[in-house]
């Protein structure tokens, strides 16, 4: 009997199995049609139907693949603006971070220059008072006094106290409240090194450094016993040992969907929960159907 011809009972039907890719876009798993009770024509029938469902079956499959191609290009487009506004987002908030702090750090350098000069005025003037008193005759018998000694130029610490005082004596306790986290936390980052040999590299280490540190930095420092650079440079190496290769496609998968800029959640194994990026990783196949992931998790803060 001809291929897609079966006899029922007296009669003769047409019959296809729907390849497996298909059976859910169409609803079911055979095509069977009824066909004439002569042999003959029934066999020139099935023979034409199974041509025209092959056809069909093509036809769809190319369908199928057209729409996967442009779901596909949709989900890359929507990323791709989401990574956009992020980063869009992320840049603002660094740029409006920074003029924020080199106000802030003008106002304290203005403070010290101001303290400086107080410092020289007053040594000029003293210096005054002696030449008027000292007698003439004394003055021309006596060899000239070698010059002062330049005074030395406060410390970065003694220019913020002094700063911090200014805004107590005046009463300004909301000033007060808001510069001395930030001007200690200059102090301890730079150095309480003497103004005069600040540089502007300082300052720009200074302030890459703020962005990275989370709102609550000091609670964080006292807690975990680390420093405020250690805290902004805090990263874990992660190693996903073995994994089958699916699962491993998905790790590679969720990761590569975040670009390195969409942070998530995740607690590291001596830690706090918290938010995460990860810019590099690597895979290295262990076996046909295993491969290893490492990958290092860099935290970021939001507020």
């Amino acid at each position: 009997m001809a291929a897609y011809l079966q006899r029922r009972g007296g009669s003769f039907a047409f019959r296809i199995s729907v390849p497996h890719d298909l059976r859910q876009c169409l609803g079911q798993r055979e095509i069977v049609l009824a066909l004439p009770f002569d042999r003959h024509e029934a066999t020139a029938q099935a023979l034409e139907l199974a041509a025209q469902a092959k056809r069909r079956f093509r036809e769809l499959r190319r369908a199928m693949t057209f729409d996967d191609k442009l779901k596909a290009s949709l989900k890359d487009a929507r990323h791709g603006l989401k990574v956009a506004e992020v980063r869009d987002q992320h840049f603002d908030d660094l740029a409006h971070a920074h003029k924020q702090r080199i106000a802030e750090v003008r106002e304290a350098r203005q403070a010290a220059n101001l303290e400086t000069l107080k410092a020289k005025a007053e040594s000029e003037a003293l210096r005054t008072v002696l030449r008027v008193r000292e007698p003439s005759a004394v003055v021309s018998a006596t060899p000239s006094a070698p010059a002062a000694p330049k005074p030395k130029a406060p410390t970065l610490g003694k220019v913020v106290e002094s700063f911090l005082d200014k805004y107590r004596q005046d009463k300004k306790p909301a000033m007060v409240k808001k510069h001395k986290p930030v001007l200690t936390m200059l102090v301890e980052v730079i150095g309480n090194k003497p103004v005069d040999e600040l540089k502007q590299a300082d300052l720009n280490d200074f302030f890459i450094l703020l962005p990275k540190l989370p709102p609550r930095w000091r609670d964080t420092c006292d807690r975990e016993k680390i420093s405020i650079k250690a805290l902004a440079k805090r990263k874990h190496a992660i190693t996903f040992e073995n994994r089958q290769n699916a699962t491993a496609d998905q790790i590679e998968a969720f990761l590569r969907d975040r670009a390195g800029v969409e942070n998530f959640d995740w607690t590291p194994p001596s830690g706090a929960a918290g938010k995460w990026t990860c810019q590099e990783w690597n895979s290295a196949p262990t076996s046909d159907r295993h491969r290893t992931i490492t990958a290092t998790f860099e935290e970021v803060f939001e507020g």
